[in-house]
């Protein structure tokens, strides 16, 4: 018998087949779809409740119409800010960190502007600063205090027409007249006198009487029309550095028959070129004259 044949070897597998051609996009529009459905309309929110109590901000541009109430009576109405309750420094209107304006009676009860905690400074650019104080009354003042004391700067539109610096309790310092003359009424005294500089002094003495207790100095001349006195004690000096001249008396008869004059009076006599002095005073005729030469 013969023997059985071997086993046969399996068959390799076929080639990979060739990559298939890239497809071609599709250029046909697909159908376009159907509008959605109007939704329903939203339900109306509730009114918001008025807030009694916060911090409203007003923005650029924004307008406030109306009456605007705050606390104690406080609104802001046409234009105007009403504050009845600034009438001390615990309810004043705050300006910036420290200062305040409030109203308050003042001496003698005036309803005055208070301002507290900070200087006032008036300044304008350009064209001169006016501060206006605008009165229908007669006699508009103002008013400050200086350590304690009321100072008064006083304008008078009634029949005066003056202007007066005067101080409460005193009287009045300085007056000026409608012509611009200055009046001191407070100068009367030694004590109370006109400074020039620092150390000149002058005052009232009297009636129609100028008194100054320092030296006075006169570059130009000096007419005096009236009596004159030098000195006031014997040890006082008069010098004269230039020429001193007296009275020059002339006489018919004599000077004894003509000439008036007061007890130690020095004159010239031109009719007879002589110095006299007066040793008896008197009326012409009565008067005692005496030659010097």
């Amino acid at each position: 018998t013969g023997a059985t044949g071997a086993t046969g070897t399996a068959g390799t597998n076929g080639a990979t087949g060739a990559t298939g051609a890239t497809g071609t996009d599709s250029t046909v529009a697909g159908p376009t779809g159907s509008a959605g459905a109007t939704g329903a309309t939203g339900a109306t929110g509730a009114t918001g409740a008025d807030a009694p109590t916060g911090t409203y901000v007003l923005k650029a541009g924004d307008t406030l119409t109306g009456v605007l109430t705050m606390a104690a009576g406080a609104n802001l109405t046409g234009g105007r800010l009403l504050l009845p309750a600034a009438t001390s420094a615990a309810t004043s209107a705050l300006i910036g960190a420290n200062s305040s304006l409030y109203q308050t009676a003042w001496i003698g009860g005036v309803q005055s502007l208070f301002i507290d905690g900070a200087n006032l400074t008036v300044s304008k650019t350009g064209a001169p600063t006016v501060i206006d104080i605008n009165s229908s009354s007669s006699n508009t003042a103002i008013r400050y205090i200086a350590n304690g004391t009321l100072k008064w700067l006083h304008g008078r539109t009634n029949s005066t027409n003056t202007f007066d610096l005067s101080e409460q309790g005193v009287g009045t310092h300085l007056t000026i007249m409608p012509g611009g003359q200055f009046k001191l009424p407070s100068c009367d005294d030694s004590t109370n006198t006109f400074r020039l500089g620092t150390t000149v002094d002058l005052y009232e003495n009297g009636t129609d009487v100028l008194r100054t207790p320092d030296s006075l100095t006169i570059d130009t001349n000096l007419t005096v029309s009236g009596n004159s006195t030098l000195g006031d004690v014997s040890t006082d000096t008069i010098t004269h550095t230039g020429r001193l001249i007296v009275r020059t008396v002339t006489f018919a008869a004599s000077m004894n028959a003509d000439v008036a004059g007061s007890t130690a009076e020095v004159v010239f006599c031109s009719s007879d070129s002589k110095f006299y002095g007066c040793t008896s005073g008197g009326a012409a005729g009565a008067a005692t004259w005496a030659a010097f030469h």
